[in-house]
């Protein structure tokens, strides 16, 4: 009983604490650069980017 709520506990914090920050993060901080770089790069002609 002691052993399965512990184990519950932190299964569920480790792997949603840890996909969830790391996930989101690092795939927004990632697209979110390399996405307007990307733009900018790929459509030089927008002037809003300019």
């Amino acid at each position: 009983m002691g052993s399965v709520g512990r184990q519950g506990r932190q299964g569920r914090q480790g792997r949603q604490g840890r996909q969830g920050r790391q996930g989101r993060q690092g795939r927004q901080g990632r697209q979110g650069r390399q996405g307007r770089q990307g733009r900018k790069d790929k459509h030089p002609q927008f002037p809003n980017n300019k």
